[in-house]
């Protein structure tokens, strides 16, 4: 398995950036739309689009 692990090195190597960054995007994504979601829940999204104040 050493001569596996040898080879595997510098792929994991090029991969680990971007893979990290995909990640990273990915759960800004998914932030933003359950805080949208959330908005969305308590009314605030509505009265903005509305431009009614929430009481």
């Amino acid at each position: 398995m050493p001569h596996a692990k040898k080879e595997l090195n510098p792929l994991w190597a090029l991969l680990a950036v971007p893979l990290f960054q995909i990640i990273a995007a990915i759960e800004l994504l998914l932030d933003g739309m359950l805080g949208l979601v959330g908005r969305l829940l308590h009314g605030d999204v509505i009265s903005s689009l509305t431009g009614r104040k929430k009481e």
